[in-house]
């Protein structure tokens, strides 16, 4: 997939890596992936590095920007795009339930659930 930005300052941005859900792929994909440039990785090798980096993983204290998650639109009025989502922006919505529903306590238990289709949010 290239995406290319118009104007006097021209970017080209490439995807570099795949993740693949599927255990055992085609041999023309696995060729078309290799012709392509790509690198590709199983779902399975993903969570494996992941896991072995836990160790040495020291989580930091996001600040109020930091961006939580981004949210696609389809580029209904416009051409599609990623919006960041900040840190701040959902401790406003935690704020309105609290204000709403006046005992609402969410901790380290609860769960954030998107409501929007797959295609809409990287979280």
């Amino acid at each position: 997939m290239i995406l290319k930005e118009e104007g006097p300052n021209k970017k080209l941005f490439r995807i570099k890596n795949l993740v693949s859900f599927e255990k055992i792929l085609d041999s023309d994909v696995l060729a078309r992936v290799k012709k392509a440039g790509l690198n590709l990785y199983s779902y399975d090798e993903v969570m494996a590095v992941g896991m072995n980096n836990m160790a040495s993983f020291t989580p930091e204290v996001p600040s109020y920007e930091d961006c939580f998650m981004l949210s696609y639109t389809s580029g209904t009025t416009g051409d599609p795009k990623g919006v960041q989502l900040t840190h701040k922006m959902i401790m406003n919505c935690i704020g309105s339930m609290i204000i709403r529903n006046g005992s609402c306590k969410l901790g380290p238990a609860d769960t954030y659930i998107s409501y929007l289709p797959a295609a809409h949010s990287f979280e």
